[in-house]
């Protein structure tokens, strides 16, 4: 092997070590700010038997398409209904599980069976108003997060 092919191994393992010590640095300042954006969510998420705060949690960081990225939300299903609200519900589909689902809610509120009802035919012509928990921790945080990240990377 010639001396120019040998310095060129060693620039290049040089080189990875580099480009592997930067992509350490962004992963960590990608994982603290989605911590400080979960655990944002999960104070502004509506507290009933805390499951949906409970749910919040975030992805180990990945490459995709050459980039690195980690996601973060709420793993119960209806977490995004809860941040964006819902149309009415005039589908059958789930019928029993709605029912039980808001009567469980209503008994937990003390709320009389007629108003229990009452809400679910509520729901059902309306719809739900949403209670937005995730999105204004995103934008509450993002360019603190957005200035850790600069950093990390100019470190």
């Amino acid at each position: 092997m010639s001396d120019i092919q040998n310095e060129l191994n060693v620039a290049a393992e040089k080189f990875s070590l580099f480009g592997k010590q930067q992509q350490d640095k962004l992963s960590k300042a990608l994982i603290q700010g989605m911590l400080k954006i979960m655990a944002q969510a999960k104070r502004n998420a509506p507290k009933d038997t805390g499951r949906l705060a409970q749910s919040i949690t975030q992805t180990p960081v990945q490459q995709e398409d050459g980039k690195l990225v980690i996601y973060g939300g709420p793993t119960v299903e209806y977490g995004a209904l809860v941040e964006f609200g819902t149309g009415p519900h005039v589908t059958s589909q789930g019928h029993d599980d709605f029912i039980l689902s808001i009567t469980r809610w209503g008994e937990r509120k003390g709320m009389s069976q007629q108003e229990i009802e009452a809400l679910i035919y509520h729901i059902r012509k309306y719809g739900t108003k949403p209670h937005p928990y995730l999105g204004p921790a995103w934008y509450s945080l993002i360019r603190e997060v957005q200035a850790d990240i600069q950093e990390a990377m100019q470190a």
